[in-house]
């Protein structure tokens, strides 16, 4: 069952930047992210206790008022050391060898949807590093 979680938008935000975040916050639970009148709707599957109090973090974390540039790049740089450890199996190897780990163990869906999480969370880490000013 989707549940639609609301909570009141920062005054200024990239909702994109915003998206991306809370689709890799919520890990592979959000649906979507987006706005409502004045508020920021999340969508989430499986709902869990403390929802509300991530999205309220997250959304504390896109305001510009709340976080300065230099707070804004340790929670960045936070993120991607995170999404990193989720993918430190990839350290030192050649793509033919991260090709066949995958080959060898990623056998079923479930597995499947684990290794694109991780390297989506990746990638978006990656991306947040290469803008920072």
């Amino acid at each position: 069952m989707i549940t639609r979680i609301l909570s009141p938008a920062p005054p200024t935000y990239n909702i994109h930047r915003l998206r991306e975040d809370a689709l890799a916050a919520f890990k592979g639970r959000a649906q979507d992210c987006n706005e409502v009148a004045d508020q920021i709707a999340i969508y989430l599957d499986p709902p869990q206790p403390g929802d509300q109090a991530m999205l309220t973090s997250l959304l504390a974390a896109h305001n510009p008022a709340l976080t300065s540039t230099v707070q804004q790049k340790a929670v960045d740089l936070a993120s991607a050391a995170t999404a990193y450890k989720t993918i430190n199996w990839l350290a030192g190897k050649t793509p033919e060898q991260a090709e066949g780990y995958i080959l060898a163990n990623v056998n079923d869906l479930a597995t499947a949807r684990a290794a694109i999480a991780k390297l989506a969370a990746a990638v978006v880490a990656l991306a947040k590093l290469v803008s920072l000013d």
